[in-house]
Formats: C-alpha cells, structure tokens, sequence
C-alpha cells in the first residue's frame, strides 16, 4: 500500500498530549461496575499476577505504566 504524503496532516496533539495511564488504581471484577459484559480487555499474566486493562479506557490512555507480577510493563 502506498501512501499519499500530501493526504498525510498533524492530529493537534502536542507532545505529551495524550496522558499514559501510570500505576492505575486495581479493583476487583465484581467492583468494575461501568463495564459491561460486551466490553473488551487487554489482559496481561505475569508471575501469577493478572491485570485487565478496558480497552475503551486504554483507547483514550494509548499507554499504561504498571508493575505486573514485579516486572515493570509499558
């Protein structure tokens, strides 16, 4: 696929724009009350600790910074 350079432009977003989501608060499934069953996750599994991040709660992040199972992730 080509792309057409005059057709690529800026988004408007200044650098750190967008802010990461860093060492987010955890609760529990039960505890998450504004997800809904059709809602999807990006789930990680390190050391036996396991996270799931919201995907439309990441779609506004881009990025998260946490500790999994004692290694640090981005």
């Amino acid at each position: 696929m080509k792309i057409r350079l005059e057709e690529v432009t800026w988004g408007g977003v200044k650098v750190d724009g967008i802010p990461s989501l860093d060492n987010p608060t955890l609760l529990d499934a039960d505890s998450a009350d504004y997800l809904v069953g059709s809602d999807e996750v990006f789930g990680v599994a390190i050391n036996g600790d396991v996270r799931a991040y919201p995907l439309r709660i990441m779609g506004w992040h881009e990025m998260f910074n946490d500790t999994i199972g004692g290694v640090p992730v981005a």
